[in-house]
């Protein structure tokens, strides 16, 4: 988390991924992106990246009280091509 001051937070994504360990490689199985799909970051645009309503609520719930513990269960997503 070096170089992430709160005021960029709202433009970070964050993706969490679950692995399977097998004997001589990983699999991802599923994850969950984290973001607010906004703004700008170091003055340029960013695209509206693929988060679900569920995902982005959270994230917003995040930013609005960041020093707060958040109880939020988030359905996984299927890891498809792009992610592996």
């Amino acid at each position: 988390w070096e170089n992430v001051s709160r005021s960029n937070l709202k433009n970070i994504s964050i993706e969490i991924s679950l692995w399977r360990q097998e004997r001589f490689r990983k699999v991802m199985i599923s994850f969950i992106r984290l973001n607010s799909s906004q703004g700008q970051f170091d003055n340029k645009l960013i695209k509206s990246l693929n988060t679900t309503e569920e995902e982005k609520s959270a994230w917003e719930l995040f930013l609005q009280q960041p020093t707060s513990i958040h109880h939020i269960r988030l359905p996984l997503r299927p890891a498809t091509t792009e992610h592996k």
